[in-house]
C-alpha cells in the first residue's frame, strides 16, 4: 500500500468513526451535529481547568478516542464513557515524564 492509499484508507476509516459517534448522539443528523458540539464545548471548558494545554486539542483527542472505541467495543453509556476518557486524557497531560500526543509546546 502505497502512501496515498494508507492516507486515503485511515481518512475513511475516521469518517467512518467519526460518522458511527455522531449516530450515537442522536439518530437525526442535525441533532447529533448539536449534541456534538455541546458535548465538545463542555470538554474545552472542563479541560480549562488547566489551561497550560490547548484545551481544544484535548477535547478533540478525547472525542476522537471515543470514536475509535464505538469502532470495536458497545458502550452503554456514552456520556459517561466521554468523562472517563476526558479524565484519562487530563491525567496523561499532566504527568511530568508525559511526552504528549496531542500538545507539542
Amino acid at each position: 500500500m502505497n502512501d496515498r492509499s494508507f492516507a486515503a484508507a485511515t481518512e475513511a476509516l475516521r469518517a467512518a468513526q467519526f460518522r458511527r459517534l455522531l449516530l450515537r448522539l442522536d439518530a437525526d443528523r442535525d441533532r447529533a451535529g448539536e449534541k456534538y458540539e455541546d458535548l465538545r464545548r463542555k470538554l474545552i471548558r472542563y479541560f480549562e481547568w488547566n489551561p497550560r494545554f490547548p484545551v481544544e486539542a484535548l477535547a478533540d483527542e478525547t472525542l476522537d478516542r471515543v470514536a475509535r472505541k464505538l469502532a470495536t467495543e458497545e458502550i452503554h453509556d456514552l456520556p459517561a464513557f466521554v468523562w472517563a476518557v476526558a479524565k484519562n486524557v487530563r491525567q496523561e497531560e499532566q504527568k511530568p515524564c508525559h511526552k504528549s500526543r496531542v500538545w507539542k509546546p
